[in-house]
Formats: structure tokens, sequence, C-alpha cells
């Protein structure tokens, strides 16, 4: 994939029998190579060949990843239902902040916070999860509780900028 051309490396890729026992792994590969640096491709038949691979690799290995890039390519499209409901199945907590926003859009804001609070529980050393939930929390007009994750969010900052372990929250 990093030499050449990597949208060539797509079509070998994509073209693995279902029966492989890695053929999840060569359908996300796949998708990597026509997204090489996460950008989702602008032509309407890119993206859909992009969103099918990725769906075939959430069929072939639930839960190993397929769930965030066909969540961002759903997100990409305009289809926030489906965006929202592909992402809350993404393993990784990066992609909680995108879940909120999309929970926002779809007006469900308890949904939102509960985004935050899972991604601040799976990275409590991450200061960008405590000023989401910060953010949720002002969203509902609950300030005191905002100001807190804020105050987390710099302490946690500052403690890592100094080079020493994050506390445990």
């Amino acid at each position: 994939l990093r030499q050449g051309h990597p949208q060539e490396a797509a079509v070998p890729l994509a073209a693995v029998p279902r029966w492989h026992p890695e053929a999840w792994l060569a359908r996300g590969m796949a998708a990597q190579a026509l997204a090489p640096d996460g950008t989702i491709p602008s032509s309407e038949e890119a993206r859909e060949r992009l969103l099918a691979l990725y769906r075939d690799e959430i069929a072939l290995a639930p839960g190993a990843g397929g769930e965030c890039g066909a969540g961002e390519v759903l997100r990409a499209r305009g289809r926030w239902r489906e965006a929202a409901e592909t992402l809350a199945a993404c393993p990784e907590p990066r992609y909680k902040a995108d879940l909120a926003d999309l929970y926002l859009i779809l007006g469900r804001k308890d949904l939102a916070l509960a985004a935050a609070r899972d991604w601040t529980r799976r990275e409590p050393k991450n200061p960008a999860s405590w000023r989401l939930l910060a953010e949720q929390y002002r969203l509902e007009k609950r300030f005191d509780l905002a100001r807190r994750m804020l105050d987390r969010a710099e302490r946690v900052r500052d403690v890592a900028s100094a080079g020493s372990p994050a506390p445990d929250y």
C-alpha cells in the first residue's frame, strides 16, 4: 500500500475470496488504499465503493474496525442516522466525538452525553475526551459540571505536558 499507487492495490485486495480467513483484513486494506490519508473521496461512485468495502469487512469480522470507516463515509454522505448507528459499534474511542456530533444533529442530547461519558471512561488521560464531556454538559446547561470537566481536562493536559503519568480518574 505504501509503494507506488495505493489505489491500484484496492482491486486485488477487494477480490480476496470471502472464504479466506483474512478476507476481512483484505477488505479493510482495500478501503485504506481508496482513502490512503483518511480523506473520504469526493465522487459518489468512490464513496459507494468505499462503503461497500467497509460493509463487507463488518460482515466478515464485526467489531474489527470496519464500523469506524463505514460510519465516517455515511456521515460524509449526510446519512446521519445510519452513520450514528454504525459509529456506535466502532471499537475505537476517538470516534466518540463524531458520534456525539451525530447524536446532536439527530436531536439526541442524551445519547451525545452518553458517548462523551464513554470516551472519558475509555481514555481518561485524554484531555479532548474531558473537553467533549464539558461541552455536552454545557449544552445541557449544567454549567457546574461543565466547569469541573474543563478543569479536569486542564489537569490531565498539564500532567501530560510535565512528562509525568496522568492521574487515574
